[in-house]
Parts: C-alpha cells; structure tokens; sequence
C-alpha cells in the first residue's frame, strides 16, 4: 500500500469579483456580526458571564460540604463507648470540634457567595 505525501494546504484564490453570493445550507447570516448588536445579544453575554460566575462559588460549596460530610461521618459513624463508658454517649476532641467548625463556617460563606452571585446574575437578567 503506498501513501501520497501531502504537499502544503492551499488556500482560495478567487479574486473578490468572483466570489459567490450564494449561501450553503444552513450557512445563512454567517456574515453578519451580531456581536454587539441588539439587547438580546448583550443580555445573552451577561448571562453567560454571570453562570459562569456561579461555577468556583458552587464548586467550592460542594467541596465543602463534602469535607463536612467525611468529618462528620468519621466522629460520628464509630463507637465512642471505650472512652464514655455508654454506647449512646460522643467523645470529640477538641481538634474534631475545631475542623468541623471551620468547615461548616466555610460553608455557610460559600453557600452565601453562590446566592450573592446568582442574586446578581438574576439582576443582570432583568436589566436592573
């Protein structure tokens, strides 16, 4: 089997008076720059922006939440009674109450990131 080398990429050469007016499916308004134009256009952008601003506060909200998840289920998921003497009764030192602290306090600051930012992301919505 022998395989043809290809040579360099060629580009168009018709002169702009031999160009096509003709539009291929699906290809109309592909010369129009609608970027800047129209409220539709602008608000579609902020909105955009404004989601895409909602990613690191949600990330970090869910990380958080599952850090909490792992630490409470570590205190909590064992059997404490060596130390208590009941069965019913929870030693948590003071490390445990301080991790757990810091992440509920991370969290609760996330949680209230992600609805700062959306209460932005619905005001650029309305066009307030």
């Amino acid at each position: 089997m022998s395989r043809k080398t290809k040579g360099s990429a060629e580009a168009a050469t018709s002169k702009p008076s031999q160009s096509s007016n003709q539009t291929v499916a699906g290809m109309k308004n592909m010369g129009t720059n609608n970027t800047n134009t129209g409220q539709s256009a602008t608000g579609g952008r902020q909105s955009q922006t404004a989601l895409f601003d909602l990613e690191e506060p949600i990330n970090d909200s869910k990380n958080m939440a599952s850090i909490l998840g792992r630490l409470l289920h570590d205190i909590f998921d064992k059997d404490h009674s060596a130390v208590t003497g009941h069965r019913e009764y929870y030693f948590i030192s003071e490390s445990d109450v301080s991790n757990m602290i810091f992440a509920a306090s991370h969290l609760q600051r996330f949680i209230g990131s992600t609805l700062d930012t959306w209460s932005l992301a619905l005001d650029q919505n309305r066009g307030n």
